[in-house]
């Protein structure tokens, strides 16, 4: 990281390309056994939540929900991710207050953007999400209901 908010470019790179390739083989696995696909909910915490909204960006189609806890869209300077419609993907971006290190304005931009970009932003804030409180586990399962019965 160069800053909060500003990720080492060429280290967020490869860590997207990590993760494409990732999906794409969990996609390839599924397919290969004559399953059903089942849809692809990431889960991010900090930069893991920074690397799902990233991706969910870059490559809409293969994610169906994100869920980000402490998690922001990247600011890299002269880097344009391609301007791909979100079509209603279901984003959760989950704030704790005891963490003041991401700012208001840092989210507000990133659930703007992922507004504009036609995602269903919900924005929850809950105490000791970080830790992984248990009421995280409760607004979790709550979301992830909601995102399979759509």
């Amino acid at each position: 990281m160069q800053g909060l908010a500003h990720p080492e470019p060429t280290s967020l790179g490869d860590s997207l390309v990590e993760m494409e390739r990732f999906l794409l083989d969990t996609v390839l696995a599924v397919a290969e056994k004559g399953e059903s696909p089942v849809p692809i909910l990431l889960l991010g915490l900090d930069q893991g939540a920074l690397l799902a909204l990233s991706l969910a960006c870059v490559w809409p189609e293969t994610v169906s929900g994100v869920a980000a806890i402490g998690g922001y869209l990247p600011e890299i300077p002269d880097w344009v991710p391609d301007d791909r419609p979100l079509h209603g993907m279901p984003v959760l971006l989950v704030h704790d207050p005891e963490y003041p290190e991401v700012s208001p304005a840092l989210q507000q931009k990133t659930e703007e953007t992922l507004i504009a970009k036609g995602a269903q932003v919900t924005v929850r804030s809950v105490a000791r999400a970080r830790q992984l409180h248990p009421p995280l586990a409760y607004l979790l399962n709550e979301w992830m209901e909601i995102v399979r019965s759509r």
